[in-house]
Parts: structure tokens; sequence; C-alpha cells
């Protein structure tokens, strides 16, 4: 059976809506405005993410290295930005989650880069406090 990449995409939103409904309280009436959203992957069905996470109002910072992979994703409008500095891309990550705008945000770099940018210092305040890894 092929489920196309619209069941993909509603899939992978109804995955990250729960666990940020199950993980951060979130009630069923409410979507992730708000709330940032830390994973890896845009190349196959995992591309997804960066759609989902938009379609849920919430704001995502997605690592990637395959350079191909992400402009694959910012050409199909999958994607909001671009980044290969994990600094900037938390920090245009708050932008979005301080004006309750859905975003999905490409890192271009390995996710243990990213992760352990974000626990240097203090992350928690950076991130607002609304963190979904």
């Amino acid at each position: 059976m092929y489920i196309g990449p619209q069941g993909i995409v509603h899939g992978t939103y109804s995955t990250i809506l729960n666990a940020g409904r199950t993980m951060l309280g979130i009630p069923e009436n409410s979507d992730l405005r708000g709330c940032l959203f830390v994973s890896s992957g845009l190349g196959g069905m995992i591309g997804a993410q960066g759609k989902a996470i938009k379609i849920a109002n919430g704001v995502g910072i997605i690592a990637e290295v395959d350079c191909s992979r992400i402009e694959t994703r910012k050409e199909q409008g999958w994607i909001t930005g671009i980044s290969d500095n994990a600094e900037e891309a938390f920090r245009e990550a708050k932008r979005y989650q301080e004006k309750k705008e859905g975003a999905a945000i490409a890192f271009y770099g390995n996710i243990v880069d990213l992760l352990e940018w974000e626990k240097g210092g203090s992350a928690k305040s950076r991130q607002g406090g609304n963190g979904l890894h």
C-alpha cells in the first residue's frame, strides 16, 4: 500500500503533536505554539518533520548532514530557514517562539553538535522552558 507524502506528513504531525501533549502537558484543544522541537533528519520519510512542526504551529530545529536533503525541503517549503551555526539556529527559533509562530529551521550539521550547544549555558532560559527533544 502506498500512503504518499500527505500520509507521511499527517502521521508525523500527529506524532509530534501527541508527544507535545504527553511530555509538555499541552491540552487537547491546543497546538505547539511557543514550543521547541529539536530533532534530526530531513531525508526520505523523516523529512516530513519540518512540514509537520509548522502545521502544529511549533518551532523546530532539525539537524541534517546532507545539504541536498535540506535544499529539497527548502524548495518544497517544508522548512523556513537554514543555518550551519547552532547559536544562530537557536536564536532564530527563539524569535519564532516569542511570536508564537510555526517555523522549521534546518541546521546543516550533526545533531550531536546541536544538542551539545543547547546543553551549554542556560539552554532552558534560551528556549523559554518549552523544549521537546
